[in-house]
């Protein structure tokens, strides 16, 4: 992974956050609440972003993505902006997607 996001390719898609303020917007808030705070939103959003039937082919992964590619926007820019790299964190784990269930 340390690998993948240092390579040209990774580095050429991260482009700048187009926004000058460091004050993070209430659209952006907004979509991180609604990504942290309802599972259930969160859950068929991620959903978006895999195949989720057999032979299912990238044109319809990416037109069921399209429901939520604004949404998807803006928790990039948000992670982009306001994130810290894990590397420069203090944070010994990382935990995404569990399940309290």
């Amino acid at each position: 992974a340390k690998m993948r996001i240092k390579s040209e390719h990774a580095q050429s898609i991260r482009e700048p956050f187009p926004y000058d303020d460091k004050v993070i917007g209430v659209e952006h808030l907004m979509a991180v609440i609604l990504y942290c705070n309802f599972t259930q939103l969160s859950y068929e959003f991620s959903r978006t972003f895999r195949r989720i039937k057999k032979g299912e082919t990238d044109d319809e992964v990416v037109k069921r993505h399209r429901e939520y590619a604004r949404w998807a926007r803006l928790l990039r820019e948000v992670v982009w902006r306001f994130g810290t790299n894990i590397e420069d964190s203090r944070v010994s784990s990382f935990y995404h997607g569990i399940s309290n269930q």
